[in-house]
């Protein structure tokens, strides 16, 4: 069975029809998460080439850049997606 999460990530390209797309989906799911990821990786990386300060002070810049991009994710683009949801999966907090 196709992991719900995953399919959930990939409604942010096609909506509720992730959720019947089974493992292809969830594959794609998969693939849209690492790409975020390494988008917001590569993001630090080339502002760091700019200002020498988050290169030379990443124990600092890091996590304050990790808690924008949590807040980004959690407070606009989770909250905006929220009302699309696995038929049958309870969402505790939405």
């Amino acid at each position: 069975m196709p992991h719900p999460r995953l399919q959930s990530v990939a409604s942010g390209l096609l909506d509720g029809a992730s959720f019947t797309g089974g493992a292809r989906t969830a594959l794609l799911g998969l693939v849209l998460h690492y790409f975020i990821a390494t988008s917001m990786a590569v993001t630090y990386y080339l502002f760091a080439r700019r200002w020498s300060e988050l290169w030379q002070k990443p124990w600092v810049y890091g996590p304050l850049y990790g808690v924008l991009l949590y807040g980004i994710m959690n407070y606009i683009v989770v909250r905006s997606r929220r009302q699309i949801r696995a038929p049958g999966i309870s969402c505790g907090s939405c």
